[in-house]
């Protein structure tokens, strides 16, 4: 009884640090895998990342994962594959200076990552946190890479993306507080290294959100997603924070593939929750729609009408 409770106590511990948590760093090893625990820990930070909003969870390769594991864990392998992966295996055998090598490069390859996510100082007059990954939204494409595709698929690259809105936002401004978000986007793709084939799947993907292709050529491609009940939040393409199906490029020379792209926000889709809001006196009644588009340009200003993704590359 003594250790039941102790593994209770460690596991509710263990949940109020993630609920408290800023960032998932995952060490990928054969015990990993075989831990219900640390799957389960993963899969309740997720609902955090989505609250928060940008890429928060870090999965560093430690150990060699063997061909019975690969086959036994291929869905969850998969899915760390296509999060923020990098790989520093370390052997049982390996030296002391070596495992320090291995160890600062770590470090310094986090400290990079969460340069990111440093406040942002030309927001002074908000009046929460903000974080650069907690701005409206961030996003990022995925190429699987040779060794993860067939043969036959050189010709066709199948191309992933992930978006994570933050949802809800508060700022306060000389108007008064206000808790915002946006209700559509523009997504704009871009590829270099072949020609652009819409997936089949991708408009049909979402359950809270309807994705529309609004303008198309070999090259470029433009989709608009609206929120079925404003704001977007989360992961609109998915179920969870993972990637979905987006195009297909057919290859059209030795050139590697690159897919880059942008989100772009109007200020007529800055969305304003007004029962949680508290704009001052002579913002309220008929002024409050002129006020509210000088603030959805207030809130659009430095870049955030035009967010950037994360690009992807053979």
């Amino acid at each position: 009884m003594a250790d039941l409770i102790s593994m209770a106590t460690i596991h509710g511990a263990s949940h109020r640090a993630i609920r408290e948590a800023d960032f998932f760093f995952l060490f990928l090893s054969p015990a990993w895998l075989a831990s219900k625990n640390c799957r389960n820990e993963l899969d309740f930070f997720r609902k955090r990342q989505a609250q928060l909003g940008g890429k928060r969870i870090f999965v560093t390769h430690i150990r060699e994962i063997d061909d019975r594991d690969k086959v036994e864990y291929a869905e969850i392998l998969s899915q760390l594959n296509r999060l923020q992966a990098k790989s520093w295996l370390m052997q049982p055998s390996t030296d002391e200076r070596t495992l320090k090598l291995i160890c600062a490069d770590v470090a310094k390859e986090i400290r990079g990552r969460l340069r990111g996510f440093a406040k942002d100082p030309e927001q002074p007059h908000t009046d929460l946190p903000l974080f650069t990954g907690q701005r409206l939204l961030s996003g990022d494409f995925y190429i699987p890479s040779r060794s993860q595709r067939n043969a036959n698929d050189d010709a066709r690259i199948l191309v992933f993306l992930r978006l994570l809105f933050a949802g809800w936002s508060k700022i306060t401004t000389t108007n008064g507080r206000f808790v915002f978000g946006t209700s559509a986007v523009r997504l704009h793709v871009n590829v270099t290294g072949g020609r652009i084939l819409p997936h089949p799947e991708f408009s049909t993907s979402s359950k809270v959100a309807s994705i529309t292709q609004i303008d198309k050529g070999a090259h470029h491609i433009v989709y608009k997603i609206s929120a079925i009940e404003p704001p977007l939040q989360g992961n609109p393409l998915s179920d969870n924070d993972d990637y979905v199906p987006m195009l297909i490029v057919e290859r059209s020379g030795d050139a590697p593939i690159e897919v880059s792209g942008s989100v772009e926000i109007d200020v007529d889709e800055v969305t304003i929750d007004h029962r949680r809001s508290n704009p001052r006196p002579g913002a309220r009644g008929d002024r409050f729609d002129v006020m509210r588009k000088k603030l959805a340009a207030s809130i659009l200003e430095n870049s955030w009408n035009h967010v950037k993704l994360e690009s992807a590359r053979e």
